[in-house]
């Protein structure tokens, strides 16, 4: 999604609807697994806080504002966040 943000001649609306769908087509639990939730991850100190983190801001509706602010804090202050 980042580099489909990035593109000008891609739509991202579009491209984060065809990714929503492959994984509920692909992945139909992926929205209800227990491993993909913050106090699971927390309590059991798992490798998936990252995921569960953007997985609340997919839950929230502020993936863009995600990605904008992603994108801002890489390039301007230069501080590379490793997913």
């Amino acid at each position: 999604m980042l580099r489909a943000s990035e593109s000008s001649n891609c739509d991202f609306v579009e491209e984060y609807k065809n990714s929503v769908t492959f994984l509920n087509k692909n992945f139909p639990e992926w929205k209800i697994t227990k491993y993909m939730k913050l106090s699971y991850c927390l309590t059991h100190h798992s490798a998936n806080l990252k995921l569960a983190i953007v997985k609340k801001i997919y839950v929230f509706h502020m993936f863009r504002f995600f990605i904008t602010t992603y994108k801002w804090i890489t390039k301007t202050l230069k501080i590379d966040i490793k997913w």
